[in-house]
């Protein structure tokens, strides 16, 4: 079988494990990873393997716009697989030669085991799906902003819910998905008053679905790390610079600022102030169906 007729195969393989994600299903499709690490897993990964987990997110992805008020049922699925996952298998990350840097836009694995090798693909997965809503590519432009169409919005949505309830429901996999949500507060918060129009949405989604999750897992201490994300050099010019969650509480009250108010569609702007109001209140992280229903009822490509 060819390697394109293998990838087909393999897909359609976890498409179906998906379309009824129960108990069972996850058992099988931990096996089939477990299979892919064989008797050497625990020293080093193959393509096979690298290619079945990053199907298995992006089948996760895929599902979530399809049935987006279903999305913590995919994320639990998603999980229980993981934690089915051998425990002493290993995966290096991504290799790089000395030197050699990381390409742009694309999140480098880092070493995990058991679970947590899941746990890093979908952490990678999140990343660069959230890369075009979260990150300027481009000089800010007002009219550019003001023109982007509501399945940009809708996009944002779809993977910040996604990132959001995983972070929330799948302990497991919160040291691993801690850099993606760091990376939205500090664009979204943290690096002044031009952003990507979607991080404000992705803000939202992070905020109500996982908010009391993120609080307590920053606990009281400055665990977030770095400032001013310049964007063409995609770096955190305070790179030194740490903050916690009462800092993100006191950032997002002057969200949006002046130079963005003029530029969003009025659904975010009600958005961002859902979140003011979410996290002020210290209530409970929303499920993926009040998100879909409350938060994001504008969020139809077709509307």
């Amino acid at each position: 079988m060819s390697s394109k007729s293998l990838s087909i195969a393999l897909h359609q393989n976890v498409a179906s494990l998906f379309a009824n994600p129960n108990g069972d299903s996850a058992t099988k499709l931990a096996a089939l990873i477990n299979k892919n690490l064989g008797s050497e897993g625990f020293k080093q990964s193959t393509a096979s393997l690298d290619a079945l987990l990053s199907s298995i997110t992006n089948q996760l992805n895929l599902s979530s716009f399809a049935h987006r008020e279903t999305i913590d049922d995919y994320v639990n699925f998603v999980a229980f697989t993981s934690l089915q996952i051998n425990n002493q298998a290993t995966h290096p990350g991504t290799i790089l030669k000395e030197g050699e840097q990381p390409l742009y836009r694309v999140a480098p694995l880092h070493p995990a085991s058991g679970p947590g090798i899941l746990g890093q693909n979908l952490a990678k997965t999140m990343f660069d799906s959230l890369w075009d809503a979260t990150s300027r590519a481009v000089t800010p432009d007002v009219d550019t902003d003001r023109d982007q169409p509501k399945e940009y919005y809708y996009k944002a949505s779809i993977y910040a819910t996604v990132l959001a309830r995983a972070f929330a429901l799948a302990e497991s996999f919160r040291d691993s998905l801690w850099r993606d949500v760091e990376d939205v507060l500090v664009k979204g918060l943290f690096s002044g008053d031009e952003q990507e129009p979607g991080v404000f949405v992705a803000l939202t989604a992070i905020l109500l679905g996982a908010g009391k999750e993120i609080e307590a897992y920053l606990n009281g201490e400055d665990k977030g790390q770095g400032k001013n994300w310049l964007w063409y050099d995609d770096v955190r010019t305070e790179s030194d610079s740490t903050w916690g969650w009462k800092d993100v509480v006191g950032a997002l009250k002057s969200q949006p600022g002046p130079e963005m108010m003029d530029r969003l569609p009025e659904y975010v702007k009600d958005n961002i102030e859902l979140a003011k109001k979410h996290v002020a209140s210290g209530e409970g992280s929303w499920d993926s169906k009040r998100l879909a229903s409350e938060a994001f009822r504008w969020a139809s490509i077709d509307s």
